[in-house]
């Protein structure tokens, strides 16, 4: 890949201040669940923060704790698939779901998935990323759950996929039917979980504080994804261009809104999958695994400084200033 996206990116739009980049983590930037970086790749994303005057934003599976350890900020987002929310950088979170019996959900998940001797469910979240047998990490989140499975590469890696979603996708529908869910919350599938999360807003959810009544109402009648985030952010950064970064189906059907509705740009990691016909259309280039997210992330960061520097001016108390 010759080109770097991101940057183009920010060149067609104008400058910095007009873009939105949307980020998804998980496959996209960062190893599932990892949330291993250095200091210096907090302070880039922290500087494209900068440049862009606020246009950095995480709409991620991941819990908000997540990505501030990640990234080391409180940024603003839709996290857990919109069961939560930050609508301003630095803002409380918004409880945008349905209060759940989180810890009973997973002792559901963990005796579901066990009743399955091939599939093993492991106590420890950094083990999905080191092992390529079948196995899951059931992860409690804050008002949802995902089931976090291994991944392998080369030509085994769909039947891999295909094998563990055969189990829990069941399980996850499974556990709605049980605990009577089935009116509040749905099964969502991405690149390296399957995850049980709210259909639409509590009615108890302070959402209203922050989005327009019309956007609220858009929750009510789509629910809650991150499409509907797509247009809800939309009316908070109503005139940037947004280009959503991501690896899976959630992704790409934000991507599909952000380009029908809005013109704006998707750039789709594919890890070694495919892009379907149906999302061709809405994404504008593809970084083939998300390995190579980050060195693109700094080489944005790194030409925008030389495009526009920081000149910053001797102090007046400086003991050299107005000598000659």
């Amino acid at each position: 890949m010759s080109k770097n996206p991101f940057l183009d990116f920010i060149k067609s739009a104008g400058k910095p201040r007009d873009v939105l980049m949307v980020w998804d983590v998980d496959l996209a930037i960062q190893p599932s669940m990892s949330t291993a970086t250095t200091d210096l790749q907090k302070q880039h994303m922290w500087e494209l923060y900068e440049r862009t005057d606020g246009g950095v934003v995480f709409f991620t599976g991941r819990t908000h704790q997540s990505v501030n350890k990640t990234f080391g900020h409180d940024y603003a987002g839709v996290f857990e698939h919109y069961s939560v929310a930050r609508f301003g950088h630095g803002h409380d979170v918004v409880y945008m779901a349905p209060e759940l019996d989180i810890a009973e959900l997973g002792r559901q998940a963990t005796a579901r998935i066990s009743a399955h001797n091939h599939v093993s469910v492991v106590a420890d979240p950094t083990e999905i990323n080191k092992r390529t047998d079948l196995a899951v990490y059931v992860e409690e989140k804050n008002t949802s759950i995902a089931l976090v499975h291994t991944l392998k590469k080369g030509e085994e890696a769909e039947d891999h996929l295909k094998q563990l979603r055969a189990v829990l996708q069941p399980v996850a529908h499974s556990i709605i039917d049980a605990l009577n869910l089935r009116d509040t919350h749905e099964v969502k599938t991405g690149g390296d979980a399957v995850e049980i999360v709210p259909k639409g807003m509590s009615e108890h959810s302070t959402a209203g504080l922050y989005l327009p009544k019309t956007e609220i109402a858009r929750i009510g009648s789509e629910g809650l994804s991150k499409s509907t985030a797509v247009h809800n952010f939309k009316t908070l950064f109503a005139d940037r261009h947004f280009i959503i970064t991501g690896d899976s189906s959630p992704d790409l059907d934000a991507m599909v809104v952000n380009k029908q509705d809005y013109e704006g740009h998707g750039i789709y990691v594919s890890n070694g999958i495919p892009l379907k016909d149906k999302y061709k259309r809405s994404v504008d280039a593809e970084i083939p695994h998300h390995t190579m997210t980050w060195p693109l992330i700094t080489d944005t960061v790194v030409a925008m400084r030389a495009s526009a520097p920081i000149i910053k001016l001797p102090s007046l108390s400086s003991p050299t200033h107005g000598m000659h």
